[in-house]
């Protein structure tokens, strides 16, 4: 695997065929480009040559945000890029690239679960055994799994998947929006795993049916999520054969309607981001749980404290 260092402009590189990155937020290349003018490019993206054309393989988003500086911020681009984008330029076949940009993605948490699981579906058809994608990508096969329903939702659903999201809309009594990517996702999701319980005939049905509930509701991905996890948890509880699932859904958006969630784009540095997430994997819970637990017990410390 050579390497070596090259100079493009970032108006003529091209995402590579084995880059797992689907889309790219707007606000996320937009804080990048920000943080590259005050700090430089600490990272700098890995192409490879493909049909004649240098294409970039990891790195995608620090691309699309150099792109930037050059447009709106020409002066700083000059500074920073004399000989345009620094790129490490290797020669690499078509697993190891999408090993590469798979592996990059995945430990900067900056994939959906569906992109994952498109690129692991890849892979496999590359050659590589599930174990070996396990111990080189260091993921658990419960996560490989998870990501692979995800990716089997997301083909039935008819949904491309899509980076991860920036800021959530705000909320606006009387206004339905229409459903997002995730939600129809998840609601697809959501079915399969019913279904594979015996608990349910008809997934298609269901998942509309879903959707439309959390449309209606006003609910956001996060909280589509919540109450697929209230659905899936009360589904298998009582030893019924056939649970009402209508009931279900309408229970799990009521619960829902009493936490009174709000949600707020939060940036965590890097440590504390790996420190909760892996305290949330030991727990077999979310990373929003175990937030949210964290905050309100140093919460409760500090007003008793004060008192």
């Amino acid at each position: 695997m050579s390497e070596e260092l090259g100079f493009f402009d970032p108006e003529e590189l091209e995402k590579s065929s084995r880059n797992v990155r689907r889309s790219v937020d707007k606000l996320y290349v937009e804080r990048l480009a920000e943080n590259i003018a005050q700090v430089g490019l600490q990272n700098y993206p890995i192409v490879r040559l493909e049909g004649g054309k240098y294409k970039v393989v990891a790195g995608w988003a620090r691309t699309l945000a150099v792109r930037k500086l050059k447009s709106e911020m020409p002066e700083v681009y000059r500074r920073l890029f004399p000989k345009g984008l620094p790129c490490r330029v290797m020669e690499l076949s078509d697993r190891e690239a999408l090993m590469i940009s798979l592996s990059e993605n995945i430990h900067t948490r900056t994939l959906t679960a569906e992109e994952i699981g498109a690129a692991v579906e890849e892979l496999r058809k590359l050659g590589l055994s599930e174990d070996e994608i396990e111990r080189r990508l260091r993921l658990a096969s419960r996560e490989i799994k998870q990501a692979l329903e995800a990716w089997e939702a997301a083909k039935k659903a008819g949904v491309i998947p899509a980076g991860r999201p920036g800021r959530p809309p705000e909320k606006r009594a009387g206004k339905r929006r229409p459903p997002t990517r995730k939600i129809v996702v998840t609601a697809y999701l959501t079915a399969r795993r019913l279904a594979r319980k015996g608990l349910l005939e008809d997934e298609e049905e269901f998942a509309r049916k879903f959707v439309k509930a959390a449309v209606e509701a006003g609910l956001s991905g996060k909280e589509v999520e919540r109450a697929s996890r209230m659905i899936l948890a009360a589904a298998g509880k009582g030893g019924v054969e056939k649970p009402n699932l209508d009931w279900l859904i309408q229970q799990a958006l009521e619960k829902l309607r009493r936490e009174d969630i709000v949600e707020r784009v939060v940036a965590f540095r890097r440590r504390v981001a790996d420190a909760v997430s892996e305290l949330a994997k030991r727990r077999g819970v979310k990373f929003d749980d175990i937030v949210n637990e964290l905050l309100e017990a140093e919460l409760k410390r500090l007003k008793e404290v004060t008192q």
